[in-house]
């Protein structure tokens, strides 16, 4: 089977499969006596001779299962570039290249899985298999019930809610305590920010189990080999997760385990929520076929007569609405000042006088000495200097 040469170098355990492109890269990696500097080329491992350095790979490596009590202090990494310790540090013996499934932080300590299997990594690691990993955890204080709960139902984080998780309480201190928590997520921290979000920070963390596989009394910084029972039982755990997860979809699209209508009387879809607005409204939006449109009352038309009833009979010729052409302010301004066009009525207000002075002012003399009807008008007090 023909695969990418970085594939089968890592694959054999003499590296990463990103060194691996750099060993091709820098021309240190020959195929059949040929020296491959491309990235991307394939080879068949049963059939080819593949060369790194001079020396001739066996692709063919045993699968191996380790379980290692990864004390807190180590990197859960296979190399640090900051050169602080790391898990590879404490595999003493280890003749094939594993690493880790998953990660524990820094100052984490507890059970870790290490493998070359490829597809049991993505077993026990995918978010979508909700592999459960339990974890035993000393906090100060001491959380209340309503603490608890929210952290069951979900908190949420700076990257989002957290999903459901289960807490047990362990054992009590005089000023901590002890719980064991159990997620199937793998946020960075996200244990400990769950509780820094209610108040309570961790003092100690402890991963004791993953899935069905336990720790045990396994020493700190040792590790052991799986047996075949244990990595069997761990691939069905992950296959049955997997199994449950898709009925439970296909219950949510069964007809008469729910509407995604939201009909009153229905009964609700687990782990569904209605968009804002998703109810739609008869006769609003597109029409179903087996849905009779509903439409608001019919109005009568309206023709021109009643249209143009309030200001009288249309007149040809005077514009659209019958009062006529606005007229310019030089044939006279406005001529409906003293009443309203078309009714006949006449203005409470009286009209402005827009009449030039004889000194030739523009009318505002006349207005400061009042119109002609002798209405009073408020003189404006004389300022100095204006």
């Amino acid at each position: 089977m023909l695969e990418r040469i970085q594939k089968i170098i890592s694959a054999a355990g003499i590296t990463s499969r990103r060194a691996a492109e750099q060993l091709i890269l820098d021309g240190r990696v020959r195929v059949n006596g040929q020296v491959v500097t491309e990235l991307g080329t394939k080879a068949d491992a049963a059939k080819d001779h593949i060369k790194v350095d001079g020396k001739l790979i066996n692709p063919r490596q045993p699968l191996s299962y380790i379980m290692l009590n990864k004390p807190a202090g180590y990197v859960t990494t296979m190399s640090d570039p900051e050169g602080r310790p790391t898990v590879q540090d404490l595999l003493k013996g280890v003749k094939v290249r594993v690493y880790p499934v998953g990660r524990l932080d820094y100052n984490t300590e507890g059970l870790l899985l290490l493998t070359n299997d490829g597809d049991f990594a993505h077993l026990i690691t995918h978010p979508s298999h909700e592999f459960p990993k339990t974890y035993r955890a000393k906090v100060k204080g001491v959380l209340e019930d309503h603490q608890i709960e929210l952290l069951e139902n979900g908190i949420y984080l700076d990257d989002g809610r957290t999903a459901p998780a289960k807490l047990k309480k362990v054992s009590k201190e005089e000023s901590n305590s002890w719980l064991e928590i159990t997620i199937h997520e793998g946020k960075k921290r996200q244990v400990r920010r769950m509780f820094d979000r209610v108040g309570h920070s961790v003092i100690k963390l402890k991963r004791v189990r993953t899935g069905n596989l336990q720790l045990g009394d396994l020493p700190e910084g040792s590790f052991r080999y799986l047996t075949q029972a244990e990595v069997s039982a761990l691939k069905e755990l992950a296959v049955a997760e997997i199994k449950t997860d898709f009925v439970v979809k296909q219950a949510e699209r069964r007809p008469g385990t729910g509407d995604r209508t939201g009909k009153p009387g229905d009964r609700a879809v687990p782990g569904f929520m209605p968009r804002s607005g998703s109810v739609r409204r008869a006769g609003v939006g597109r029409q179903r076929p087996d849905e009779k449109r509903v439409l608001g009352p019919k109005f009568p038309k309206k023709n021109e007569d009643q249209s143009n009833s309030s200001m009288g009979q249309r007149v040809p010729g005077r514009g659209a609405s019958g009062r006529g052409p606005r007229r310019s302010p030089g044939e006279g301004g406005r001529q409906n000042v003293g009443g309203v066009a078309g009714t006949g009525k006449r203005s409470e207000f009286p009209p402005k006088d827009r009449t030039r002075s004889k000194t030739g002012g523009s009318g505002q003399e006349a207005r400061r000495t009042g119109p002609p009807t002798g209405h009073p008008v408020a003189r404006r007090p004389h300022r100095p200097g204006r």
